[in-house]
């Protein structure tokens, strides 16, 4: 059996709200949020994903609950369902969230190096512009032009 990759005891909720169609039904709690984040702090996690009911059709709840993480537990990684998966179905935005946070880490260390290796090649606002999001990532082209780059140092 594999280790998940998000281990449950690390799942906290939120005490908030929105129905199918945005509106909110309950307000998010944040000093709730505020004190339950001590799981993850205690746990030293690298990075959290963020998953709550119906954000596809408004994501206020996750992009308030993420600025709280990043006030609580500065300098981690935070990805939100609902900016990296903007559909309705929770499972796939849940699984695709997490896998984004998973590698986030090292594909911000990869963008790193190669905005470090591309500035020879296209200008710094170009290299700039692109997101640490592994999803984005993918669906950016810069998957293409690194496959070039290393094409053209190898001899033939």
């Amino acid at each position: 059996k594999s280790r998940p990759i998000a281990p449950l005891k690390w799942t906290i909720e939120a005490d908030e709200r929105m129905d199918a169609k945005g509106n909110v039904v309950k307000p998010l709690d944040e000093d709730q949020l505020r004190q339950t984040l001590t799981v993850l702090r205690d746990g030293n996690v690298e990075a959290v994903t963020i998953v709550l009911i119906n954000s596809f059709a408004n994501g206020a709840h996750e992009q308030r609950t993420r600025e709280i993480v990043e006030q609580e537990l500065p300098g981690i990684a935070v990805s939100i369902s609902s900016e990296v998966v903007p559909e309705m179905q929770e499972y796939e935005r849940a699984i695709t969230a997490v896998i984004n946070s998973y590698v986030r880490p090292a594909v911000s260390t990869y963008i790193a190096n190669l905005r470090t290796e591309l500035d020879l090649v296209v200008t710094a606002q170009q290299v700039r512009s692109y997101k640490p999001d592994p999803a984005h990532f993918l669906k950016s082209g810069l998957l293409p032009l690194t496959a070039s780059l290393r094409l053209a140092r190898e001899p033939f």
